[in-house]
């Protein structure tokens, strides 16, 4: 990938993309020349070993910052390297999807020198390294040559998703420029699931070297006193291992996740990490590709040359277009880039002081609730505090993380907890539709709930399924609409409680005894943490239903 290096400055650095390329141009050619007389002894004379000396006197100094910015992109880089939930970062991707999200980033870093594209004749450019000629370069410097300078990216992943590469980019971009800090890095870095099969496989390799081990100590005997003190510490290094967790700041180097991750998650992390910057990377193309018998970080060396060709060539027909990269990114910059950053920042703000919370008095009386809600909150209350509750079924149950206990008479139906949720109405089954067995359970409230509905909003359309739910904190999820797609959804809290609000990709939603319309097919969604006593209600019509209103009926 190529970016302008512009995206990697502040916005009010003294350092400019040119004098950055010149810097690490004059870096590289003293590098080369010490390399060169470190080689050949005959080189090295009295003069070059002064021309050395007098050229690291004045270059290290002047380029001291060009090479911080540098050693700091590095580290930024390496913050996103391991095995992860990426979920924050792909398009319309979900926590608590297993393995659907997850990728092994092997490596992300910057591909060769800086290169000058435009200076001179048009379509032209060079690297900032070797390939710049010592006159073209003092042209350059006159200000006779312009051109934009890019710099290259290469990332080694397992599986490339809509959207990764490029909200990987704009994030660590802008930790570079200061309006993201690395914290959100750790942040959209969700741990990696433990894979049972990856499990059993890593136990059966520590087993056979702990075998190994034994082995060698039984047959080192007593001769070194260091090797039996020194196997335990080996092991615990190991375990270890399989316990990493997503990077953290500060910006130290993070080493590679790995595949085992037993961390709990960090209630003050965001559930989800909604519309991170996405950098618009119009020179993007695959390089290599590795065979699954091939070690991902050793390639072969066949073909390098070849590869290394054609990459030039790929990215010589692609910076020679009329549209400049930078125009893009420019205005990518000025728009959507700062619209991002602030929507992220306010998501880690939320979930910052999301459990803030101040215990609700729960003396207080069914008359505190609005009259509208009033007949409603008093039923549910009801069937609440005679345990009739209906248990939740399991579908719904893996969006709802307060659920922990299952039935044990019938583990395959529904899952009961304090948390729960019930659905009232209709659903349309595979050739007809379905009525919820609940609607005979309660065919009061089934009344109530749909009567309501039509009080808040008048004018919308009666749904045909309500959603009823208590205490119930849900995961970031979107809704399945029975599979087939549903309207727009109405959801209203009920209760004394603090906190509980509904996050709605990324946006935060106060729906205590406050209507809301939202497309819970698209769009997603999850609560808040929250205390005290939260029901919810949610009104939807799923597709096939259109013609159900249960206010009429």
């Amino acid at each position: 990938m190529l970016i302008p290096l512009q995206l990697l400055l502040p916005e009010h650095s003294s350092l400019t993309p040119l004098q950055m390329y010149h810097d690490m141009r004059d870096r590289s050619r003293l590098r080369d020349f010490k390399q060169l007389l470190h080689r050949d002894v005959t080189l090295r004379t009295k003069e070059n070993q002064k021309k050395i000396a007098e050229d690291t006197q004045r270059i290290e100094p002047s380029t001291q910052e060009a090479l911080q910015l540098f050693q700091r992109w590095k580290s930024v880089c390496r913050s996103f390297c391991g095995r992860h939930d990426f979920c924050s970062f792909i398009d319309q991707g979900l926590p608590n999807k297993g393995t659907q999200y997850v990728r092994d980033v092997v490596s992300f870093k910057s591909a060769g020198d800086l290169i000058l594209h435009g200076a001179g004749k048009e379509g032209e450019g060079e690297g900032a390294g070797e390939g710049a000629g010592e006159g073209e370069g003092e042209r350059e410097r006159a200000g006779e040559g312009e051109g934009e300078v890019l710099i290259k990216l290469r990332i080694v992943v397992d599986r490339p998703s809509e959207g990764l590469l490029e909200r990987v980019i704009g994030t660590a971009v802008a930790v570079m420029r200061g309006d993201l800090s690395l914290d959100v890095v750790s942040a959209a870095l969700h741990a990696a699931p433990i894979d049972d099969e990856e499990v059993v496989v890593v136990e059966e390799e520590e087993e056979e070297e702990e075998g190994r081990e034994s082995k060698d100590e039984q047959a080192a005997g007593s001769t070194s006193s260091s090797t039996s003190s020194e196997l335990p510490s080996r092991k615990k290094r190991k375990k270890q291992k399989t316990n990493d967790a997503p990077p953290t700041a500060p910006a130290a180097p993070a080493a590679p996740a790995a595949k085992r991750s037993s961390v709990p998650a960090d209630e003050t992390k965001p559930a989800l990490v909604v519309n991170l910057p996405r950098a618009p990377l119009l020179v993007k193309y695959v390089s290599k590709l590795y065979l699954d018998h091939i070690d991902g970080e050793q390639p072969t060396k066949r073909y390098e040359e070849e590869m290394e060709a054609w990459s030039l060539h790929i990215e010589k027909k692609l910076l020679g277009s009329d549209q400049k990269v930078s125009r893009e990114t420019n205005k990518w910059l000025k728009t959507k880039y700062l619209i991002s950053c602030r929507h992220v920042v306010q998501q880690m703000e939320i979930a910052k002081h999301s459990l803030e919370l101040v215990h609700p008095n729960m003396m207080a009386t069914e008359e505190a609730a609005p009259k509208a809600y009033a007949k409603v909150l008093s039923m549910l209350r009801s069937i609440d505090r005679e345990g009739k509750w209906p248990g939740t079924s399991v579908n719904r149950s893996k969006v709802i993380s307060d659920q922990k206990k299952e039935n044990e008479k019938d583990k395959e139906k529904e899952i009961t907890n304090t948390a729960g949720s019930f659905s009232m109405g209709s659903f349309a089954g595979t050739a007809h539709k379905v009525v919820c067995p609940c609607n005979d359970l309660f065919p009061e409230l089934l009344k109530a709930v749909f009567r309501l509905e039509s009080v808040l909003l008048p004018e919308r359309r009666g749904s045909s399924t309500i959603a009823v739910n208590k205490h119930a904190t849900f995961l970031p999820h979107t809704d399945s609409g029975a599979g087939a797609g549903q309207g727009v959804s109405l959801i209203v809290g009920l209760g004394q409680y603090a906190g509980g609000a509904l996050m709605v990709e990324g946006n935060k939603v106060d729906i205590r005894y406050t209507p809301v319309e939202f497309d819970g097919w698209k769009e997603r969604h999850w609560t808040l943490p929250h205390l005290g006593e939260r029901y919810s209600l949610v009104w939807f019509t799923p597709q096939g239903c259109e013609d159900v209103s249960w206010l009429k009926e």
